[in-house]
């Protein structure tokens, strides 16, 4: 099979073949809807992936103790009102299908954790999902979704967001509102703005806004300061603000191919700061303040238009190594002959 949901892969991954065929062919578990229909109230666990479905019938309704239901890599184009019946479903997953809205009757499963519907034709949400209280993980990518219901706010527990690769201009209303949200990812979107609500989200660590049109960042991602992951790249980022050097637990940090001439000194302050990528910019220079990066191991300064680097980058004991190729760079600050060059 194309796909293996976490179940299986759990069994594949811990045991051997005969024993995780013995532990997959458990009570509860089916992988074929007729023989499922014989006895739906005893199906926990239903995987329908790559059966070549068009239709969900409405008799889904039936599985009233289904945990959980996969259904990715099919041809289903709707769902059908019935599955707001399934109750007790905590795990969904139907990516790689044709899904180009979903019925309002979603809001009614309340005890769902996890909600998987990526690669589908989605243009928006119903307000209906701000009623998944439970929630925890919802990929939404590769979908085709300009606009987000202010509801999204009302996902209390939501920890992991996936909405990278959609046609989201805003962030809108409700996304200041995730204040559990561990990970947010929005490459490969139409954002020109990132809303000061961003810095409402405490308890943020990876952060990715990849391939989008930014100008430039609001002064409170500073507030950011559980954030480890920072990544920016292929943007029109020409300045950071001061706050950026507020995001104490900041690790890595990617801003290759932008419009940087110049780097806020502020960037000094990010003493956690493992790796920074600053390749396939304009730099002409940059701040002497970047020697305080004392757990720095890499900077990329690739293909710039840099001549020197600070003196003081001899600072910098823990760099192993150091990118300056496509520069005019010519000669080295003293100490760093213990350094990678490339």
């Amino acid at each position: 099979m194309k796909y293996l949901f976490p179940f299986v892969l759990f069994c594949y991954l811990f045991f051997d073949v005969w024993g995780a065929a013995k532990l997959c062919a458990q009570e509860g578990y089916y992988s074929n809807w007729a023989e499922a229909m014989k006895a739906p109230g005893k199906v926990l666990i239903l995987d329908l992936v790559e059966v070549d479905m068009q239709n969900l019938p409405k008799e889904i309704a039936k599985f009233k103790n289904l945990r959980e239901l996969y259904l990715q890599a099919n041809k289903l184009k709707t769902l059908p009102a019935e599955i707001g019946e399934l109750s007790k479903l905590e795990e969904f997953a139907a990516d790689e299908n044709q899904l180009s809205s979903l019925p309002e009757s979603f809001g009614k499963l309340t005890k769902l954790r996890v909600l998987s519907l990526g690669h589908n034709k989605l243009t928006q949400l119903p307000a209906e999902i701000g009623n998944l209280k439970n929630l925890q993980s919802l990929n939404l990518s590769e979908n085709q979704i300009s606009q987000l219901p202010k509801e999204i706010g009302g996902l209390a527990k939501l920890q992991d967001l996936d909405l990278s690769f959609n046609k989201l201009s805003s962030l809108g209303q409700g996304i200041g509102e995730l204040k559990n949200l561990h990970q947010l990812y929005l490459p490969n979107n139409n954002l020109s703005v990132l809303s000061a609500e961003i810095g409402n989200l405490q308890n943020l660590q990876e952060l990715y806004l990849d391939a989008n049109k930014l100008n430039n960042l609001p002064a409170q991602i500073g507030q950011l300061h559980k954030l480890k992951n920072l990544s920016l790249t292929k943007n029109n980022l020409t300045s950071l603000p001061k706050t950026i050097g507020n995001l104490s637990a900041l690790q890595y940090l990617y801003l290759s191919d932008n419009k940087f001439s110049k780097i806020t000194a502020a960037i000094g302050n990010l003493h956690s700061l493992k790796y920074l990528d600053l390749s396939n910019n304009v730099l002409t220079e940059l701040p002497r303040e970047m020697a305080k990066l004392s757990n720095v191991q890499e900077i990329n300064l690739w293909n710039n238009r840099l001549q020197t680097l600070p003196a003081e980058f001899a600072a910098l004991k823990n760099l192993k190594s150091l990118g300056i190729g496509q520069n005019n760079i010519g000669v080295l600050p003293l100490g760093l002959s213990k350094v990678s060059i490339y």
